[in-house]
């Protein structure tokens, strides 16, 4: 996958260019990334820093969508964002690849919590979610 960051203003731009709706949401999100890097150094913001950024604002959008009524102009749009971030995200692990991952780290040797969790963390950070994978763990040690 290209960069996150210059996928993105690459993609505001034409967006702009042709006067999408999404061009708002977009430019929020690049000057929220483009920050990052900003205030930590002057910087380019790197992928993975870009992706908290993003999965922070998916976060955002499930409770909006959790807590408001289906039919309700605010429900359609976090709806919506959450279709314009699904691009810039990484591809997220299946329960059936969890669980596969999972089981490789017991058959060599990880036999904690701790371990596996974190050797998750370390290979596979944001493809998965953590409450998910934290009870294929405890599933696969018991």
């Amino acid at each position: 996958m290209k960069n996150i960051l210059e996928t993105l203003k690459k993609d505001t731009v034409q967006a702009r260019k042709n006067r999408e709706p999404e061009k708002d949401i977009l430019t929020v999100y690049l000057n929220d990334v483009q920050t990052v890097g900003k205030n930590n150094g002057n910087r380019e913001t790197t992928d993975k820093e870009a992706i908290v950024v993003l999965k922070k604002q998916e976060k955002k959008c499930k409770e909006t969508i959790n807590s408001v009524e289906p039919n309700s102009t605010l429900y359609q749009q976090a709806k919506n964002e959450l279709e314009i971030l699904k691009k810039y995200l990484p591809k997220q692990l299946s329960v059936q690849e969890l669980e596969e991952i999972v089981s490789y780290y017991i058959e060599k040797g990880k036999n904690n919590i701790g371990e596996i969790m974190g050797a998750l963390s370390k290979e596979y950070k944001g493809q998965y979610d953590g409450r998910e994978a934290s009870n294929i763990v405890k599933q696969h040690l018991s």
